[in-house]
């Protein structure tokens, strides 16, 4: 809730936020200013209860068909995953249908598996970790972390570059 409400208030860009279960339930936050507040956050969120099975990919899936466009994916969880579809299987498919792989920051709470780590790393998906112990004073730490440029516009950067060229240097012939 605090994240939501602290990444909507410097992205430039749509916050899609979802809970998930088996199911994505897509969260919005009804706001009287022009930007969400942690309250306007908590309001949204009382609805959604932490109970049963987990599909970390379902999320995924819900963005794919309502052509959700996304550079990032910010996951807050345990990484515990026991229903389909599965995080990396839908992370697969969403760069298959946009052309390009999100850039995934895992936020760890509670106590943290791994095991979604583990599934990116066999997958050889690029991920990073920020690890949150319940310090909210630490939260903001993450928006250095997101706001870096990802390999999309990495890939621009680079593209955009102009390669050096030599000086042409006239060579006269020796006999």
């Amino acid at each position: 809730k605090k994240l939501a409400s602290m990444l909507s208030g410097v992205m430039d860009a749509p916050l899609y936020v979802y809970a998930f279960d088996s199911l994505a339930f897509r969260i919005t936050a009804e706001s009287q200013g022009p930007v969400a507040s942690v309250a306007d956050w908590e309001r949204a969120f009382l609805p959604i209860k932490a109970n049963g099975c987990t599909s970390c990919g379902v999320a995924i899936a819900s963005m794919r068909t309502l052509r959700q466009i996304v550079e990032q994916i910010v996951i807050v969880t345990d990484e515990e995953e026991n229903t389909a579809p599965y995080f990396v299987n839908e992370l697969e498919e969403y760069a298959r249908q946009f052309g390009f792989t999100p850039d995934v920051t895992i936020v760890g709470v509670g106590r943290v598996s791994n095991y979604l780590q583990n599934q990116m790393r066999i997958k050889r998906l690029g991920f990073q970790t920020y690890y949150f112990s319940g310090d909210w004073n630490s939260l903001p730490n993450l928006i250095p972390l997101l706001s870096r440029p990802g390999q999309l516009d990495l890939l621009r950067d680079i593209l955009a570059t102009s390669l050096p060229r030599r000086k042409s240097k006239t060579l006269a012939a020796t006999a």
